[in-house]
């Protein structure tokens, strides 16, 4: 037998979706028995479970909060629809968002909040362990997302006070960075300007017009405020 036939038989266990019995008939008899054979798939279940929950502890949380004892179904559908296929362990949430989408498209959640905190999480998340990728990191140190509501804000606010009212829809825009001097993990919202500046960065020049309209002075303020924060490196002269 191939170690690559080994794990196509042991995989769907693991996943919970083949019982220790399939594997033994596949590969032969084990000395520990199909209980304790199986026990692997428990193993596995709970450090999916473990995985979640240490990211994503204030969404839990919320999310147990208004829709109680929902989080362990979540988590096992997850789990069935989306098994994990990187060494990496954090990457196992990496489609959390879309499959907390999914729900509420299908009715069974009832806010946007929930998968926009899922997504702003996991890119934390991804923006602190990446590597930087081109002059200024963007899409590595540094990444933009827009949300329908005030998501930055809230994932502060439900920190401060776990009870916070879910939040009405205000489209948000925020840089989610690696400080380019500290290092450490910040959030920026930005200006229109700052939008533009960060364009320039990229040596994007085909703008809407009201960002192609700002003056060169407003882009130069907005660009050393950047610099400021941490969100640009200090441009060579």
């Amino acid at each position: 037998m191939t170690l690559d036939a080994f794990y196509r038989a042991m995989a769907p266990m693991l996943e919970g979706t083949a019982s220790p019995q399939v594997v033994i008939d596949t590969l032969g008899p084990t000395p520990s028995g199909a209980e304790n054979l199986g026990f692997y798939s428990t193993l596995v279940e709970r450090n999916h479970f473990k995985i979640l929950f240490e990211l994503f502890p204030i969404l839990r949380a919320l999310l147990l909060r208004e829709h109680p004892g929902s989080w362990p179904k979540i988590v096992r559908q997850y789990r069935a629809t989306h098994p994990a296929t990187h060494w990496d362990p954090n990457r196992f949430a990496e489609h959390f968002s879309e499959h907390l989408r999914a729900m509420r498209e299908r009715g069974a959640l009832d806010h946007p909040i929930y998968e926009e905190l899922a997504d702003l999480v996991y890119l934390r998340q991804r923006v602190y362990s990446g590597h930087d990728l081109g002059p200024d990191a963007y899409d590595g140190r540094v990444v933009v997302r827009q949300y329908s509501h005030p998501t930055s804000d809230y994932y502060f606010a439900l920190h401060e006070d776990p009870s916070a009212p879910l939040p009405q829809a205000r489209p948000q825009v925020v840089f989610v960075y690696r400080h380019a001097q500290d290092h450490a993990l910040h959030h920026f919202l930005p200006t229109a300007a700052g939008l533009a500046a960060l364009a320039r960065r990229q040596g994007i020049t085909d703008l809407p017009p009201m960002f192609a309209a700002l003056g060169e002075a407003q882009l130069e303020d907005a660009d050393r405020a950047l610099v400021e924060h941490g969100v640009f490196t200090p441009r060579a002269d």
